[in-house]
């Protein structure tokens, strides 16, 4: 795969769901290299936000990862990108913030009451949620390693 010099590379993060989008849903956070398609500014409700469309360096077919990259349809458009709110110029940084998003995901397992069996202790869904958050971070590592040629662009955006 040939990065080239159109994409700049940062780090972003990854939330990865089970099933859907349900915040109950939310298995981890893990840090991945990302190519930035466009780095946008919206001005609506008089304030600037800062958005950037990226697509993640790997993807997930058939419970292998693959390398991905940008691709288009006829008409121009990305048609494998996200948008996210934030990228990160180094690992440390990015993992901060995912280690943060994870904690937050702990704590809401050990908040959760409705929908669950009355004789299942909290403490073991506790427990369970930071096993899957540890599985998900060697995921994180072996994602990392295999998108090491991936070098992360030096110039600052936005």
């Amino acid at each position: 795969m040939d990065n080239g010099y159109i994409y700049p590379i940062k780090y972003a993060i990854l939330r990865v769901s089970k099933n859907n989008n349900n915040i109950n849903d939310i298995a981890a956070y893990v840090v991945v290299k990302c190519y930035v398609i466009s780095d946008i500014i919206d001005y609506s409700f008089n304030e600037e936000k800062h958005y950037y469309n990226v697509v993640y360096s790997f993807s997930i077919n058939n419970n292998e990862l693959v390398l991905a990259q940008p691709m288009y349809n006829e008409y121009g458009e990305c048609i494998n990108m996200v948008r996210t709110n934030n990228i990160y110029n180094n690992y440390d940084e990015a993992k901060k913030c995912a280690i943060g998003l994870n904690n937050n995901l702990i704590d809401l397992a050990g908040s959760i009451t409705s929908n669950i069996d009355p004789n299942q202790n909290l403490l073991l869904l506790i427990e369970k949620k930071k096993k899957e958050i540890e599985f998900y971070n060697l995921l994180e590592n072996e994602i990392l390693s295999k998108t090491k040629f991936l070098k992360i662009t030096k110039k600052k955006l936005r």
